[in-house]
């Protein structure tokens, strides 16, 4: 009898209610310039910084947050200093370092900055031929058919959410680097090219899009964009009807070029999808963004510094992020 009531009041107890949030953790790095290791090869000593450094609070995070961890960088990996260039010019080694690394820390998704270019169009494609990370772009074309050098998206999902992940490069690489891809390659202006591939992840149910943009914010170009496109695009590219900006973001890093090419800089932005949402996390979305800048000191947690929508703020506990200054 016993035994007969408790089934009974199983039967009419409620079904237990599906999670009503979900929880993604995009990590960014951008600009690295060569920078696996700690270390100042003019100076020859140790300096902050460096991939090695950032590894640690990578390996944190995914502890800390299993299976939500989406890592990814935003060009500019292979130049920038004596080990890359090294690399890049004297000791041509399969895969280059800075890619070994990146295949080391398990990234998923990378886009070419302007100065991954510099040692030539092969060695770009060797990088990606040897990453086991995706290298996506939007608006590099192969000449002369004007065919994607790279496939445009990567979906990912995380946690049941469905992460789209596409990136852009500044078209100032028709003018600093036309030497390296003439006949080879060509970079679309960015505003010309992401209407259709942020399109494409929309009708491919996407939950969230993650855009890398190699690119200032909107400050103005360094050179005659005639035939070319802006350099900084990152905060001024807008729809097909031109009635909103593409991305309505929190930007996880972004720092406008400042009139030269050595300063363009990455941004990867998040953008959240309000539509056809999974009902098990339809009420609430949560996403912790931050940013590993391998070029500034990483310390440990729980005190740490982020920035969101270009505002910094201090925080603890489970929505500790990324250490930045």
């Amino acid at each position: 009898m016993r035994a007969l009531l408790t089934l009974l009041l199983a039967a009419q107890a409620p079904a237990a209610a599906p999670p009503d949030s979900a929880h993604v953790v995009i990590v960014a790095t951008t600009d690295v310039h060569g920078r696996a290791l700690a270390w100042d090869y003019v100076r020859d000593r140790q300096t902050p910084g460096g991939l090695s450094r950032a590894a640690s609070i990578i390996a944190t995070l995914r502890a800390q947050y299993p299976g939500q961890v989406v890592l990814v960088d935003a060009g500019d990996l292979l130049q920038g200093n004596l080990f890359g260039a090294y690399f890049g010019r004297v000791e041509h080694r399969r895969p280059n370092p800075m890619v070994d690394a990146l295949n080391a820390l398990n990234y998923d998704a990378a886009t070419p900055g302007n100065h991954d270019f510099d040692f030539g169009w092969d060695q770009l494609l060797e990088a990606n031929t040897d990453a086991t990370y995706r290298y996506v772009s939007g608006n590099i074309v192969r000449s002369p058919r004007d065919s994607l050098a790279f496939p445009s998206t990567l979906i990912l999902t995380r946690g049941g959410v469905r992460i789209g992940i596409t990136g852009f490069t500044t078209p100032g690489v028709m003018v600093w680097d036309r030497r390296q891809l003439a006949g080879s390659a060509r970079v679309r202006p960015i505003a010309t090219a992401a209407p259709a591939v942020l399109a494409a992840l929309d009708r491919a149910g996407v939950d969230f899009k993650v855009v890398l943009v190699h690119s200032g914010l909107d400050s103005s170009s360094s050179y005659d964009t005639t035939g070319v496109g802006p350099e900084n695009a990152a905060g001024v590219s807008y729809d097909e009807d031109e009635s909103r900006p593409l991305w309505t973001s929190t930007t996880l890093r972004s720092t406008p070029a400042r009139s030269s090419a050595a300063r363009t800089a990455g941004a990867a932005v998040a953008m959240g999808r309000t539509r056809a949402l999974p009902a098990s996390w339809r009420r609430s979305q949560t996403m912790t963004p931050g940013v590993v800048n391998p070029v500034i000191p990483i310390r440990t947690p729980p005190r740490v510094r982020t920035t969101v929508d270009g505002n910094a703020s201090e925080s603890r506990g489970d929505r500790t992020m990324l250490p930045l200054t």
